[in-house]
């Protein structure tokens, strides 16, 4: 169900001089094919395009009407879900998105020289590189910042600031906009469906004497007060499942018996080899030509006689 980023970009890199309307119109949906697979919704291949996308770039006047932004975010939120997990390494999703959202609202973890503000404001931080060297001790310093933030280290609302006004356009902070922001809904991708909760983010950290009011949902219809009860009692009790690395390797080998299993089985097979022949030598030899016998029909382990009759 994927393509090679290469073929995109290798049959789509320049749009040919003198075209059609038409053949603007399907290198325009190459571009936001691969903008989507690649920067958005990018997984962890990070060269491949899904094909899903063919049907909502089919009529590139409805683009405007997707959510694409909700729809990044629960890709985000369940990247970040899958990666908690001790035998993920590595984190998918749109991480610059993720990166400008925190240098934005905690001031001390921004880095310093990027003061010029433009539109979109991701844009601010797109010159940032890191350097290689110092790693670890960027990581202490992070967790030490991590471990002293308070409230007041927190940009509560990063909107408000008269430099981000200068380069937003007023319509994206109408009150219809304003209201979809801080609304808790749910959010689908595709068969991911992840709760938008940001009213459960601000009384943790002191900010539910000012902000608590603002949150509501914008759908008029009228929720249960039973949806609204949150806890344990009232969630659906999940299965618990082992969280072990994968031994079914050993376990295999457990089964079908080992090179030690193999000499606890001869031990025990030469008693009785000895118990029934009365102690003469003739049933070891005779376990020997058994124990030969096993051997040259390929099986990987030892056998006891007993196996055979």
């Amino acid at each position: 169900m994927t393509v090679h980023f290469t073929w995109f970009h290798e049959r789509f890199r320049v749009l040919p001089a003198n075209v059609i309307e038409d053949t603007v119109r399907i290198y325009a949906r190459t571009y936001i094919m691969m903008l989507l697979s690649t920067q958005l919704f990018g997984d962890k291949s990070v060269n491949r395009v899904h094909i899903r996308w063919l049907r909502f770039v089919a009529n590139l006047d409805d683009m405007g009407s997707y959510s694409l932004g909700s729809a990044a975010l629960v890709w985000l939120y369940r990247c970040m879900c899958r990666v908690t997990n001790r035998h993920i390494t590595n984190l998918a999703g749109p991480l610059h998105l993720l990166q400008s959202w925190i240098f934005c609202l905690f001031s001390l973890l921004r880095p310093t020289g990027f003061d010029n503000f433009s539109f979109p404001l991701v844009s601010r931080w797109a010159a940032y590189l890191p350097l290689n060297n110092g790693k670890d001790q960027r990581v202490i310093n992070y967790r030490l910042a991590l471990d002293r933030l308070t409230a007041r280290d927190i940009v509560w609302e990063p909107y408000s600031a008269l430099d981000v006004l200068a380069v937003v356009h007023p319509k994206i902070l109408t009150e219809e906009h304003y209201r979809l922001w801080r609304a808790v809904i749910s959010l689908i991708y595709f068969a991911i469906i992840e709760w938008h909760q940001v009213d459960s983010l601000v009384p943790q950290l002191g900010g539910g004497p000012f902000l608590g009011a603002t949150f509501a949902d914008p759908r008029h219809v009228e929720i249960l007060t039973e949806a609204f009860q949150r806890g344990s009692s009232q969630a659906p009790q999940r299965s618990q499942l082992p969280d072990m690395p994968d031994n079914r390797r050993v376990e295999r080998r457990h089964r079908i018996g080992t090179r030690d299993t193999g000499r606890e089985w001869r031990w025990l097979d030469d008693m009785m080899q000895e118990d029934d022949a009365g102690g003469d030598d003739g049933g070891i030899d005779e376990h020997r030509v058994r124990q030969a016998i096993t051997r040259r029909r390929g099986l990987g382990a030892w056998y006891p006689d007993w196996w055979w009759n």
